[in-house]
C-alpha cells in the first residue's frame, strides 16, 4: 500500500527524507519549518517529501503541518520500517532505492541524520548530533549509531546545524571540509511571543522555572531539580515552582526520585507531553526558561523562550553559548552554579529585564528564511 503523488517530469524534482519527523520532538519542529521554508522560497522547484514506515500509515505523516502547496507532493510508502532498513543497511537489498527510482529525483536530502541508499542521484544529509550520546536499546543503537554512521560516510554534502555540531561531527569521521556546510535552525513560529499587558494569570498563580524538552539524560533533569533544591534553600521564601514541560523518557525515575528525596514534591510538577497549542502560554509566564543540556546541538527552547520575552539560563556547554550569546546568563553544569543563576534572575528585576530585551533581539538573528536559502545553495552548489 502506498500514498503517491505524480508531477511534471520537467521540472528539477528533490527528495526530503521525513520519518525522523513522525513522531514528537524536535525533528518534527525542524521538519515543518525547513519544508515549509523550502517551499516557499523554491517554488520553481517540485519537493517530494518521502517516508517508508508502517504504524499509523499514512496519518503519522500527513498530521505534520506541511503547507499545501503546488510544489509539495508526498511518497508515503507502507512498508516495515524495522525490517526494510536493516536488511537495506546489513545486505544491501536495495528496498528504499527502489522505492524512489520511479520518481527520477534530482537530489535526495535527509533531513533527520539518515539517509537512505540510493544511486545515481546527489545525496544530503542533515546532522543534527554527534559525539557520545547514550542510545539504548538495539533499535536506537542500530538507527541512531549504525545508520547514522552509515548515512554520513555516503551523503554527498552534510548540513551541520551549528558550528558546535561540526566540530563534534569532525572529531567523529574525518571527512574532507568541503563536505560540510553549517545552516543554523530559524526562529520559532509567531505564536512564541511576550505576554500582552491585559493577558490575565489565574488567580491561584504562582511563578514557575521552566524546563521543556522529554525527561532524558542529555535533558540534565536530575541537575535542574538539585539545583532548584538548593535555591529554595537558599530562598526559603520563595513561592517559585519547577515544571517540566515533555515525556518521559530514560530520566523519569531518577528525577522523580530526587525530587522525594529532596522533599519537594509540592514545588516541582512533571506536566508530560505538552501540546503545540498550550506551550506558547507555558513559555510566555515562566519567570525563567532552564536550558542545562550538555550535548545540545541546537536549542530550539533558548529561542522559543527568548521570542517570548522570558530569561534564559543555559549551560556554558555544547551549541547553547553559540545559540544564547550574550543574551542569556550561562552557567556551569553543576546544581551550585545553576542555583546561584536561578536566584540571579529571579531576585534581580533589572538583570531579568535586559535579559528579556537582550533574549527579543537575539531571536529575530534565527530566520527560517535564511535557512532555506543556505539550504538551496547547497542544492545548487551539488547539482550545478
Amino acid at each position: 500500500m502506498e500514498y503517491t503523488e505524480v508531477v511534471d517530469c520537467s521540472r528539477m524534482k528533490i527528495g526530503l527524507e521525513i520519518s525522523g519527523a513522525l513522531g514528537v520532538g524536535g525533528y518534527r519542529r525542524y521538519v515543518e519549518d525547513i519544508v515549509n521554508a523550502l517551499t516557499e522560497a523554491a517554488p520553481e522547484i517540485d519537493f517530494y517529501l518521502y517516508a517508508a514506515f508502517w504504524g499509523g500509515f499514512p496519518d503519522r505523516a500527513k498530521s505534520l503541518n506541511i503547507h499545501p502547496r503546488s510544489n509539495v507532493h508526498w511518497i508515503l510508502k507502507r512498508v516495515p520500517q524495522r525490517l526494510v532498513l536493516p536488511l537495506d543497511e546489513y545486505f544491501g537489498l536495495g528496498i528504499q532505492n527502489a522505492l524512489l527510482r520511479p520518481y527520477n529525483l534530482d537530489l535526495l536530502h535527509g533531513l533527520c541524520s539518515i539517509l537512505p541508499q540510493v544511486t545515481g542521484i546527489k545525496t544530503v544529509m542533515t546532522m543534527h548530533y554527534a559525539g557520545e550520546w547514550p542510545f539504548r536499546g538495539l533499535w536506537n543503537r542500530f538507527y541512531n549509531v549504525r545508520l547514522n554512521s552509515a548515512s554520513m560516510e555516503r551523503a554527498d554534502r552534510v548540513i551541520a546545524i551549528s558550528d558546535y555540531t561540526l566540530g563534534e561531527i569532525r572529531k567523529t569521521w574525518p571527512l574532507p571540509g568541503e563536505r560540510f556546510a553549517i545552516v543554523h535552525h530559524g526562529g520559532p513560529s509567531v505564536e512564541f511571543r511576550p505576554a500582552e499587558p491585559e493577558e490575565k494569570k489565574p488567580q491561584d498563580f504562582k511563578p514557575y522555572m521552566l524546563s521543556v524538552g522529554a525527561i532524558k539524560v542529555p535533558k540534565n533533569p536530575v541537575l535542574v531539580i538539585k539545583a532548584f533544591a538548593a535555591f529554595k534553600k537558599n530562598n526559603p521564601e520563595s513561592a517559585h515552582r519547577l515544571l517540566f514541560a515533555g515525556p518521559d523518557g530514560d530520566q523519569a525515575v531518577a528525577a522523580r526520585e530526587e525530587v522525594r528525596g529532596s522533599g519537594l514534591e509540592k514545588s516541582v510538577e512533571f506536566l508530560g507531553a505538552i501540546s503545540s497549542e498550550r506551550i506558547p502560554e507555558l513559555y510566555r509566564h515562566a519567570a525563567v526558561v532552564l536550558c542545562p543540556s550538555t550535548t545540545e546541538g541546537f536549542a530550539f527552547p533558548v529561542l522559543e523562550a527568548f521570542a517570548s520575552g522570558r530569561p534564559v539560563i543555559g549551560v556554558n556547554r555544547a551549541a547553547l553559548p553559540e545559540t544564547i550569546g550574550d543574551a542569556g546568563l550561562l552557567c556551569e553544569p553543576t546544581p551550585e552554579s545553576l542555583s546561584e543563576a536561578m536566584g540571579k534572575v529571579v531576585n534581580d528585576e533589572d538583570l531579568c529585564s535586559r535579559l528579556t530585551a537582550a533574549g527579543r533581539i537575539r531571536a529575530k538573528e534565527f530566520s527560517w528564511a535564511n535557512a532555506a536559502q543556505k539550504t538551496l545553495a547547497v542544492y545548487k552548489g551539488l547539482l550545478s
